[in-house]
């Protein structure tokens, strides 16, 4: 699939490139080799990644004098022995999570998403919670199971925001975390009611977030449409039986940028959400870019086996720009089913 090379591969590429031309110029000062490498000349250029050995480069420049002959350079930049990077640091998992979700309706899923965070709370967590809830249909319930939340745990770390606007992720996150008033500053957990997660995964937002060096941008395990998942079984099986890591289960959600954890001086210092982004997609893109355009925060990116998107019918609204509705129909269209069921789906008897 086409990919286009990160900042940090732009720069290593370009830089062999450079050991190239020079490495080419110096063979044909001292071995009399009338060898032309410059951009205009180069033909081919294959990079190898080996994780025992290092990078293998494979570059082709043509002859000027002999159009049907090619110089090849091949060049190694190998791993040197392993040592240790930094001092030993002890990382302290014991400190507050502010964990903000956005949410117009869909109250069954927020019964879902409190259990997830009582089961935290025993475990041990310490957790404040911001709803961040659009329109006055649902409000008053919403507010509600919060407070049956607060009664069941004993825990006064929460808060209801009502926002009497058209629904803005991107808004409603950005207004639950300003809306944290405490002095010190606090590491937060943009979520979705369609997630699921355990303490684990909070304990690597802990770790893997650090105040002024790195925020974290897990990649979620979507899951896809159990009707078709399970459509040989007589019942499909219930949720809590359905987290479970398979090819025709789920995919890796890797254009997906939504969920992260990150400091909210962070948050701050690059400028928050971009809040002219109307609709559904685009402003957590524009997030993360915000802080790949910046050298002093870097971008924790990995799977999380134990952070899972839960399936829902997808509707994308005739709003949208058309680049938001690219992304839309795009995301709708590869969480129903893997393209072996959908083959199945297509022609069976």
């Amino acid at each position: 699939p086409a990919q286009v090379p990160f900042v940090d591969r732009k720069l290593e590429h370009g830089s062999m490139l450079k050991f190239a031309f020079g490495t080419a110029k110096s063979l044909a000062a001292t071995n009399g080799v009338t060898m032309i490498a410059d951009a205009k000349t180069l033909r081919s250029g294959l990079v190898r990644f080996n994780h025992t050995e290092g990078l293998r480069y494979e570059f082709a420049f043509s002859d000027k004098k002999h159009p049907t002959s090619y110089y090849k350079l091949v060049f190694a930049r190998l791993f040197d022995k392993p040592e240790l990077a930094q001092p030993v640091d002890t990382v302290a998992t014991d400190h507050i999570i502010h964990i903000v979700m956005p949410l117009s309706g869909r109250l069954e899923k927020l019964h879902h998403f409190v259990r997830i965070l009582e089961t935290c709370l025993r475990q041990g967590k310490k957790i404040f919670f911001t709803l961040v809830y659009y329109g006055e249909e649902g409000a008053r319930d919403a507010q509600k199971i919060l407070v049956d939340f607060g009664r069941r745990t004993g825990s006064t770390n929460f808060k209801f925001l009502r926002v009497a606007l058209p629904f803005s992720r991107g808004g409603g996150l950005q207004k639950g975390a300003l809306s944290w008033t405490q002095s010190r500053d606090v590491l937060m957990f943009f979520a979705d009611v369609d997630i699921h997660f355990d303490r684990s995964f909070l304990d690597r937002c802990q770790l893997l977030t650090v105040r002024g060096k790195s925020v974290y941008y897990p990649i979620v395990f979507s899951q896809y449409n159990p009707n078709i998942v399970y459509r040989h079984l007589e019942t499909i099986p219930s949720l809590s039986e359905r987290f479970v890591i398979k090819k025709n289960h789920g995919y890796w959600r890797d254009f997906g940028f939504g969920m992260t954890c990150q400091y909210l001086s962070d948050f701050k210092a690059v400028g928050g959400f971009n809040l002219h982004i109307k609709g559904w997609g685009g402003e957590d893109v524009q997030l993360a870019k915000q802080y790949l355009k910046q050298k002093k925060v870097r971008v924790m990116r990995a799977v999380d086996r134990f952070l899972f998107h839960i399936f829902h019918p997808k509707e994308c609204d005739a709003g949208l720009t058309s680049k938001q509705a690219d992304m839309c129909f795009g995301s709708k269209g590869v969480s129903e089913a893997s393209h072996a069921q959908m083959g199945f789906l297509v022609f069976e008897d």
